[in-house]
């Protein structure tokens, strides 16, 4: 039973261990994200040199009606928004599912640890009903082993009479019942070990189909998080038209290309758009790499480089993020 015992609790420690894997410790280098992920520079071409300024007349342009239909258009916008729609929903999915199993992980390892409690309950009946069982064997056999003693060794009977054949054929026969007695003392004391062991068994099957059921409803109620999420953001699409446009006639006029008069204005820069900071788009990307890290579960390491280097993979990630996959 000790055998038995020892086995027992060293499979009980083998699953909580294999429960509590401790998450890849990693750290992104930023400034090399920031490099990898930053648009190209554009460069407006110069005019070719040695060239001069000259009059060039267009033609007149008689009335036309042309149709405008923006539903292509709006059909490719609507179908690069669902690909980005269904990847941010599998992100989300994945981000609320970390979070609720990880709750679930502490409480499964609770229950785990209270296998011991349940265990020594049922040793404890265990050894009483096998305490009990052995008086009711020992009451019996033991009489049993004496009157066997009684007919081997202390007849005073002559070697070979009839007599002392008649006693170890008595002796002979409660050798027999006593071999049966210890036969289904031992298999009783086996079967109810072997109910101990059953009910340990019982209460890890049990404690696994709850966590079954959790984990079921976890993923469930990140599903239905993430969507609701998504429909709060959502926002509708303009109305596609597909309609004529009468173009007005327009008559000759004649317009000056510039060469080499003099060098080309710069262009004006867009007015009204938003100007970030170089330290604005180091706290987003940030940001970015605390999501990606919580998606994938690693521990991210803000602060020097400890653990393993995944910028590569962080920069992927991204890409796939703004291509929509």
């Amino acid at each position: 039973m000790r055998k038995n015992s020892l086995f027992l609790a060293l499979g009980i420690t083998l699953v909580i261990s294999g429960c509590s894997k401790q998450p890849e410790v990693v750290y992104v280098d930023l400034p090399e994200a920031e490099s990898a992920l930053a648009l190209p520079p554009i460069t407006l071409p110069a005019p070719p040199a040695g060239q001069t300024a000259a009059s060039l007349t267009l033609p007149s342009q008689p009335s036309a009606e042309i149709l405008l239909d923006t539903r292509p258009q709006l059909a490719n916008v609507r179908k690069l928004i669902d690909q980005d729609r269904r990847h941010a929903h599998r992100s989300l999915v994945r981000q609320y599912s970390i979070e609720r199993n990880a709750d679930i992980d502490d409480l499964h390892q609770q229950k785990l640890a209270g296998i011991t409690t349940v265990q020594a309950a049922l040793r404890e009946k265990a050894t009483s009903q096998i305490r009990d069982r052995f008086n009711q064997y020992a009451g019996v056999r033991g009489p049993m082993l004496t009157k066997v003693s009684s007919l081997e060794a202390f007849q005073p009977f002559v070697r070979g009479s009839q007599a002392e054949r008649t006693s170890l054929a008595a002796a002979a026969s409660i050798r027999a019942q006593i071999a049966t007695l210890d036969a289904e003392y031992f298999a009783d004391r086996r079967n109810i070990q072997a109910q101990v062991r059953a009910g340990v068994d019982a209460e890890l099957t049990r404690i696994a189909r709850d966590i079954a059921d959790l984990r079921g409803q976890a993923d469930e109620e990140a599903e239905g998080a993430a969507t609701r999420q998504l429909q709060a953001a959502h926002a509708p699409l303009p109305i596609p038209i597909a309609e004529r446009v009468q173009l007005q006639p327009v008559g000759p006029r004649t317009m000056t290309v510039a060469g080499s008069a003099g060098p080309p204005s710069p262009p004006t820069p867009p007015q009204g758009l938003p100007v970030v900071s170089q330290a604005k788009n180091r706290e987003l990307l940030l940001r970015q790499v605390r999501l990606w890290a919580r998606t994938n579960g690693y521990v991210l390491q803000e602060q020097g480089r400890s653990g393993h280097n995944h910028t590569s993979e962080f920069i992927e990630w991204m890409r796939d993020r703004q291509l929509g996959r």
